[in-house]
């Protein structure tokens, strides 16, 4: 019995041993090699590019890649971060004053309402498409996402004219 268990053990050894190898065989001869001294990626959109040197020493130019689909929120990402040379306040990073829900876009609302995001600003935008102008600043809290309390914490910022 003892020597039976042995032998699995020993003819379990072996298999693994044979799959290690292969694995390794394969990397070695079939997977190319990858160079190490080229950061350089390309993109499809507008962008700066550097000149870095490499480790090796070598000048190289460096681009960034920005995929087309995320090229839309990495602008706006940078529109919402950069700074207005406007003399307005600025409330926990978004433009002080009211906002009027019965024109302003959606990327208006998300950069200037508190708690507003880009969806939840689309979302607005499209009952007000569906229903018509807000009749009041209450009526709002229609929109799927607005509560009580986000409607506390906006209130205060929203009007309708």
């Amino acid at each position: 019995m003892e020597e039976e268990q042995s032998r699995q053990v020993r003819f379990l050894i072996v298999i693994a041993g044979i799959i290690c190898a292969v694995m390794i065989g394969y990397n070695a001869f079939y997977v190319p090699e990858v160079p190490l001294s080229e950061p350089a990626v390309s993109t499809d959109i507008p962008s700066k590019s550097a000149n870095v040197v490499s480790a090796a020493g070598v000048e190289e130019k460096m681009e960034a890649y920005v995929p087309s689909s995320a090229a839309a929120v990495l602008s706006s990402a940078v529109k919402k971060n950069s700074v207005s040379s406007s003399a307005r306040k600025v409330k926990n990073g978004k433009k002080a004053g009211k906002v009027n829900i019965n024109k302003a876009s959606a990327q208006q609302m998300s950069e200037q309402l508190d708690g507003i995001g880009e969806s939840l600003a689309a979302r607005i935008v499209d009952y007000r498409n569906k229903h018509g102008p807000f009749r009041s600043a209450e009526e709002i809290k229609n929109v799927s996402g607005i509560g009580e309390k986000k409607y506390k914490a906006i209130s205060s910022s929203i009007t309708v004219k």
